[in-house]
């Protein structure tokens, strides 16, 4: 039997492209209507509440706007409460309503049939992918059931589980998750050079600039091996956001009421993106927007380049701090890339290829390939190496890295990494030994976080790991757990404990469910290295003085209760127990985000606790000068 056909995806935040490797080379597969790539838009019939995905999306029914949902790729794997969720709640550009589902997970309300009813996210990408399958299946005439999916970088656990089940709901067996800019490097070596004639290894920055996501990473190529040294990104910086501020400018310049606002907003919408890709072929441009005023003039939007870079010169700064930290993060300099290749349609803007020019010399730009290809192309090829299509793809080689570090958190909110940024995956962690203290219902919890800082209020929660019913256990039993992270080819998490000494297992698949995503901006993420490193050092440094004084004045009264057990004292412990637990209230209110607070009324209350125990000492040799203190 022939052996299905893989087909590689590029599941834009704007717009979808289909390809597929066959007799040596690669090509686009046309959605249904012909098109080469789909509008990454889905709309949901009212009545029937059929998926209508693409083009006919984007141009269907404006009374029912609600209804039409775009931008979806910015939300998978997100909570309600993301920071960046809570944008686009907010947001005039998002009229779709986004709620609250199942585990605080973020879910759309749609109308249907007069009334209200909620989908998930997976449910909407799953209704793209599967238009996208089918579109192949025509096209290639034998059914699709397998694909490589890209995604950004800089997407989360979270976000390649999401994909994953999207991909399942719409029939497709992923046969790997790859990083949009290991995949353009991929399709850049194959499309520019012989890979197997280059056996001396260069790298790579592939500045990738959709609509919806950034992502820089610096790759290693050597032959046909493609290694990712380093990745940085923000999933909230694209295309988009320079529509929207142009969308902002010129909704300013009107004043007259619209009878019709959905349709006027998506006139000023559509107007504003011709406006954005005019202004980067020439300095000046106006487009007339149909709204009837009474004066003609108002109703045309105007702008120079110069305004244009004005209003967005936040973003670009944002993007060029963004690769800076990913090129001293691989511990490298502009000279030590020999490309620098561009994907992405917003690399067309000028400012950004002058950015790119100033910092790296012109010699190293490369423009020349298909910017809206270059992904699906690149998934394609890697397809075909899975598949093994191809002879000369047996030597293929692909390692991408972890784009944060993985760990849980620790006594004091302390973040005990076990996987660290940039590691190449699959990697399975060493057995790290973790204690801590059963709750009053035996059990205890694993908190698992995402982030690179020391305190781990500062990363992402994932999910918590909940032990309980542990045999014979007590409560405020100190229990000991071997814990192992894992991270497979697809970059999803797993982690196994094992309870000390019992050796009991316990094993959890994180689930998107769980996660809970982005609790902070990305602004705070591009702090400069040293001002972060310092912080951490601060924290880390008064946890565990915190830590040793606290096991001090625990160590002292157990052995006053040890004492007290022996009736070798009589004195009264009462007020050094009242002291204890006023040192234990404090760990367990520990909100303050000043350390140097936190240990000065730790130090206060172990002054106090030194004191008594001072006294109680003086106490008990005076009633028993027999008694043996260690």
């Amino acid at each position: 039997m022939a052996q299905t056909q893989a087909i590689g995806i590029d599941l834009g935040t704007s717009s979808c492209v289909i390809a597929v490797y066959r007799n040596g080379s690669y090509e686009v597969i046309p959605n249904k209507n012909g098109e080469s790539s789909t509008p990454s838009v889905v709309f949901y019939d009212p009545v029937s509440f059929a998926a209508l995905v693409g083009t006919v999306a984007v141009h269907c029914d404006t009374k029912n706007s609600d209804n039409r949902l775009f931008d979806i790729k910015r939300i998978i794997g997100r909570t309600y409460e993301d920071v960046y969720v809570q944008q686009l709640i907010n947001s005039p550009e998002y009229p779709y309503k986004i709620v609250r589902g199942d585990n605080g997970a973020a879910e759309i309300e749609l109308e249907h049939n007069g009334e209200s009813v909620r989908i998930t996210l997976i449910r909407v990408v799953s209704d793209i992918l599967k238009y996208l399958k089918d579109s192949a299946t025509e096209y290639l005439k034998s059914d699709v059931t397998e694909a490589v999916i890209s995604v950004p970088a800089s997407f989360s656990n979270a976000q390649r589980k999401a994909t994953l089940t999207a991909a399942e709901a719409a029939g497709l067996k992923v046969l790997r998750l790859i990083s949009e800019p290991l995949a353009t490097a991929v399709y850049y070596a194959e499309d520019k050079y012989s890979t197997a004639a280059s056996p001396q290894s260069y790298n790579v920055l592939v500045f990738d600039f959709g609509a919806g996501t950034f992502d820089v990473s610096i790759i290693e190529i050597s032959g046909t091996s493609f290694c990712v040294k380093c990745v940085e990104g923000d999933c909230f910086l694209g295309g988009r956001d320079f529509d929207r501020i142009l969308v902002n400018a010129a909704k300013s310049g009107f004043t007259t009421h619209f009878t019709r606002p959905d349709k006027i907003v998506r006139e000023i919408d559509e107007a504003c993106v011709h406006l954005k890709h005019a202004l980067s072929q020439n300095q000046f441009h106006s487009i007339h927007v149909n709204i009837i005023t009474e004066d003609p003039d108002s109703s045309i939007i105007r702008m120079d380049r110069e305004k244009f870079e004005e209003l967005t010169e936040h973003l670009f700064a944002r993007a060029e701090k963004l690769m800076q930290k990913c090129l001293d993060e691989a511990h490298m300099t502009k000279d030590d890339i020999r490309d620098v290749i561009l994907v992405g349609g917003t690399t067309r803007i000028p400012k950004i290829r002058n950015m790119l020019t100033s910092f790296f010399g012109k010699s190293k730009i490369r423009t020349a390939l298909n910017l809206e290809a270059a992904v699906a192309f690149g998934a394609s090829i890697q397809a075909g190496v899975v598949q093994k299509c191809a002879i000369k793809f047996a030597t293929y080689q692909l390692t991408e890295v972890s784009p944060f570090s993985l760990g849980l958190g620790a006594v004091g909110d302390l973040t005990e990494t076990f996987i660290v940024k940039n590691s190449p995956f699959p990697v399975r962690s060493p057995g790290n030994l973790i204690q801590t203290i059963l709750t009053k219902e035996k059990s205890c919890r694993l908190r698992i976080f995402e982030g690179q800082r020391t305190d781990c209020r500062f990363n992402n929660l994932l999910a918590e790991f909940k032990v309980s019913e542990l045999p014979g256990a007590t409560a405020q039993d100190v229990v000991a757990f071997q814990v192992v992270f894992s991270i497979n080819n697809n970059g999803i998490l797993e982690i196994e404990a094992h309870e000390m000494p019992t050796e009991q297992h316990y094993k959890l698949n994180v689930s998107i469910g769980e996660f809970q995503l982005c609790s902070f901006e990305v602004s705070h993420a591009i702090k400069s290295e040293g001002e972060i490193k310092a912080l951490d050092r601060a924290f880390e440094m008064c946890i565990r003085l915190r830590d040793r004084l606290r096991n001090i004045c625990i160590e002292i009264f157990q052995d006053i209760m040890e004492l007290q057990s022996k009736k070798e004292s009589t004195v009264d412990s009462t007020c050094i127990q009242d002291v204890c637990d006023t040192i234990e209230l404090i760990f367990e209110n520990n909100n303050s985000n000043n350390c140097n607070v936190q240990l000065e009324r730790f130090v206060t209350a172990c002054d106090v606790f030194h004191r008594l125990v001072a006294q109680y000492i003086e106490n008990a040799l005076d009633e028993n000068p027999d008694i043996q203190l260690h």
